[in-house]
Formats: C-alpha cells, structure tokens, sequence
C-alpha cells in the first residue's frame, strides 16, 4: 500500500483520497482480508468461471501470435445457458462491421475441462486438439481460484460505500473516506497489498479545509450521490404501479440511509447540508404518499 499524509492534524475534519491500480485477487486472500475487518459479506458472489475462460482465451490467442493486420479479435460470451466464449475479428465496414470467427470454447462441466467447439483454420492449425484443450484446461484451472480485475474494483468500491465514502472522480475511481474509516480500510489495504495478487492502493491522507480544491470535490460528491438516489427512488415509483411491500421497505431504508450520510458529511464539511435533507424527506412523503394511495385501492 502506498500511503501519505498531507497537513493531516487529528482535527476530527481528517480523511483520505483513495484509489486503486486494478489487478486480479486470489479468492481465499480476498475473502480472508474482508473477514479480518468484518466486511465479509461484500464478497463478490458471482462465479469465477466466466471470467476464468476468457482470460483464459485471451492468453491463448496473445501466445498464437496470430496475424491479424490491425484488425482487433473481441472475446464475447456464448449463449446463456453455455459456459464459454467465442473469438471473433472486427472488421469496420461503411455501414455494418463484418465479423470473422475465430476460435469458439465451452467448459464441459461434467469432465472440469475445456472444449474446442469450432475454429478457422484461417487463423491456425491445430494437428492435436487434444494436447490444446489440455493446455486451455489447466489454465483455466489456475485461473478459476482469482477474481478478476473488475470484481475486485467491484468488491472495495462496495465495502468503501459500507463505511461511508464518496466517489469523488468516476474517471480513475478516486473515493473519500472520513478519518473513522480508515481503521478499518487501512488494515484491509495493507492485507490486499501483502496477498498474491497485483492490486496496488493509495491512501492519501488530508486535512478538509474550505476553501480547497479538495473540500469542493467532497462537497460536490456528496451532493451527486445524494442527487442520484433520489432520482434513482423517484424514477422508480413512476415506473411501478403497485409497491410489493418489501420495495416500500428497501426505498426507505434506502432514504434513511442517505439521510444519515448527508448529515455526516454535514459535521464533517461543517455545513448544513439543508438543501440535501429537505430534498430527501420530500422524497419520503412520495414513497409514503404512493404507499397510501394503494393502501386504499386495496
């Protein structure tokens, strides 16, 4: 982990910027590090296996050498219910792109191995396909035990949101997080960095002072989040006709939740924050208004 500390003074106003170098996490390290800091339940759910075959095929293809004369090769998934991915080539047209297949595999779930559905000869030849589906299988095997980069990001975006930071810049992931969070980042940052894996963080520790360029990007991350829920909940209620009972219940712990956040980073930004909260208990009268208004339909 890379840490620093910049005119930071225990004023109880202190916190971070963080942001992370994307790369691949071993499974058990992941889930290890979450629990060692009571966060264990942000791990990713989704399976590996997808991810694992494309990198997979991706390895493959950049170890073929294949001549494709600046013509870029996509991995995209196969249908829903087939474990496995399909190269293609793209070649631009004046209308429509012209695609040409390249490689097809699927994971045979029975035998744990790897397939070779189809491929063109075009591209290469392949006198033992056997010996290549070997080679694929084992290592999609090494691959199936990490999570790849974007669950990763996934995974400490969630967990930085659990303990009450703003995304301050989407381009390049950069978050803040208050001073009373960081006993309990800091300790994961340093697991996640100490682990097989090529993640690299920063934390870069601050005083908020008004006046800053660093103050407004809080300020102005709080009030986008808070904007964004609220019309995430709004769109919401005119898109439904009837509230199922526990929709009602996740749109006001939903609003509670921002509420609370708002007021924090009101005590932490020493501002009022009034505009934010009026707007987010006229929200709630909505959501208690439509609530009603079915109620009597019933």
């Amino acid at each position: 982990m890379s840490a620093a500390t910049v005119g930071f003074d225990g004023s109880g106003q202190d916190g971070a910027f963080v942001w992370w170098e994307p790369g691949q996490m071993r499974v058990d390290a992941l889930r290890d590090a979450l629990d060692n800091v009571h966060v264990g339940q942000f791990l990713p759910k989704a399976s590996t296996v997808p991810a694992a075959i494309k990198e997979m095929l991706d390895g493959f293809l950049s170890a073929a050498n294949l001549r494709i004369r600046g013509l870029p090769i996509a991995i995209n998934p196969l249908a829903s219910e087939v474990r496995g991915c399909e190269a293609v080539q793209r070649r631009p047209g004046k209308q429509t792109n012209d695609f040409t297949h390249v490689i097809s595999v699927v994971l045979d779930e029975q035998a744990d191995r790897i397939r070779i559905v189809s491929y063109n000869p075009a591209f290469f030849s392949m006198p033992n396909k056997t010996v290549v589906e070997d080679r694929m299988t084992a290592v999609y095997r090494q691959q199936i035990d990490w999570y790849p980069t974007t669950m990763v990001s996934a995974c400490l975006a969630r967990v930085i949101d659990h303990l009450g930071g703003v995304l301050c810049r989407a381009n390049g992931g950069v978050y803040y997080l208050p001073e009373s969070s960081l006993q309990t980042f800091e300790p994961l940052a340093n697991a996640l960095e100490c682990a097989e894996g090529e993640l690299s963080i920063t934390i870069t520790r601050f005083t908020l002072t008004p006046g800053e360029r660093s103050y407004r990007l809080v300020a102005q991350a709080m009030e986008r989040e808070a904007n964004d829920t609220l019309l995430q909940v709004e769109d919401a209620l005119k898109s439904i006709g009837r509230q199922r009972q526990d929709g009602r219940v996740s749109r006001t712990e939903l609003l509670t939740g921002l509420a609370e956040k708002v007021k924090r980073y009101g005590e932490i930004l020493n501002q009022p924050m009034a505009h934010m909260l009026d707007a987010i208990a006229k929200c709630q009268e909505a959501v208690d208004a439509h609530s009603a208004i079915e109620d009597l339909t019933l």
